[in-house]
């Protein structure tokens, strides 16, 4: 969602309370976003540190989306929301609202046609695990990290080119808004739907078969750890899909049953406005929140826990998770798992039979 999708008439240069309204509006959502910056940062780091983690077979593109939401959060999000805050009485460079969807809004784009690519690889895990090991070699998870750019390139070089709509800067709200080139407004339809509506219904249908085949399956056999790791990613990734649907829906469902309460209400487009500049900097809570094995690699990230290893102040025991491989890649391949043991630990077991012996 993004500021293009409001419009407030009223002059705040005559109402000192939508001043402050506003103000208060700009600290909150660079406030939140700096934090989601960090956050996604902690999130990312802990991927490569943790060895469950790193064992997922939907790191790569986990990661890809990741790095989406830390720029969206530091470049896409400040740009796009400090014009408004300046509002008309400060201009702004000749072309930049023309070009912001290549360097700006793109990444909305963008976070939903990768987090779609998550959703299908989801699912071809779920519902075809014979053909999964194909899309685990390195060709196929390039390809699967490209494939989403062709659709984003395409959805945001019209605007730049001035096809069917263009980015101007709203002479209301003070931010780059979406405007057609002519009468018709068929091409922002057609960039709504193809920008938001089409990687919306994608991830959904993915992940509600996904969730429920991977339930169904769970409820046979409870002891499967893969079962259990594959149930718990998945539902992480269906609760960060219902959080994008917050995000970018209530506009939708508010303006087309309640268009004059909402057009009066300054505090609730604001409001709205917040929650369409969030998406990427809150959506890390929902991983902390429903992966313990994130949140086990959160907790080893913010506790520097390879550096005190490092230097012999925790023990090994203390590791949490296994060396195995995890989740979709345990089901499919069994044979290829394997167990390894840190050095101390052999030195720790051979030392321990040694002074039985004695």
């Amino acid at each position: 969602m993004n500021n293009s999708s409001f419009t407030n008439r009223t002059n705040l240069n005559d109402d000192p309370r939508k001043e402050a309204q506003l103000f208060w509006w700009i600290f909150g959502v660079l406030v939140t976003n700096t934090f989601g910056a960090v956050a996604n940062i902690v999130l990312l780091i802990a991927i490569v540190i943790h060895r469950p983690l790193r064992q997922l077979p939907s790191r790569a593109l986990i990661i890809h989306c990741i790095l989406i939401d830390i720029y969206a959060s530091i470049i896409q999000v400040p740009t796009a929301t400090i014009p408004v805050y300046l509002t008309m009485a400060y201009p702004l460079a000749k072309h930049f609202c023309l070009y912001q969807g290549i360097f700006g809004y793109f990444t909305y784009a963008a976070s939903m046609y990768s987090a779609s690519v998550l959703a299908l690889h989801r699912l071809v895990a779920t519902i075809f695990p014979q053909y999964f090991n194909r899309l685990m070699t390195t060709r196929a998870t390039i390809c699967l990290i490209v494939l989403p750019w062709f659709p984003i390139v395409i959805i945001n070089i019209f605007p730049a080119l001035e096809i069917g709509l263009v980015m101007r800067r709203n002479i209301y709200t003070g931010a780059c808004s979406f405007a057609p080139t002519g009468k018709s407004d068929v091409a922002i339809n057609l960039y709504t739907t193809f920008a938001y509506y089409v990687p919306t219904v994608i991830m959904g249908v993915s992940y509600f078969v996904v969730l429920v085949k991977t339930w169904i399956t769970y409820q046979k056999k409870k002891s499967s750890r893969a079962l259990q790791r594959r149930m718990e990613i998945s539902w992480m990734l269906f609760v960060s899909f219902i959080w994008h649907c917050c995000t970018i829906y209530p506009f939708i469902i508010i303006n087309a049953f309640f268009a004059k309460e909402f057009a009066r209400s300054f505090t609730a487009q604001l409001f709205i406005r917040w929650l369409g500049n969030s998406y990427n900097a809150v959506n890390p809570m929902f991983f902390w929140a429903s992966s313990k094995m994130f949140q086990e690699g959160v907790r080893k990230v913010l506790t520097c826990y390879h550096w005190r290893w490092a230097h012999g102040r925790v023990e090994p025991s203390r590791v949490s998770g296994s060396a195995s491989r995890t989740d979709d890649m345990a089901m499919v391949a069994p044979s290829t798992r394997r167990t390894t043991f840190s050095e101390r630990d052999v030195i720790a077991a051979a030392n321990k039979e040694s002074g039985t012996a004695e």
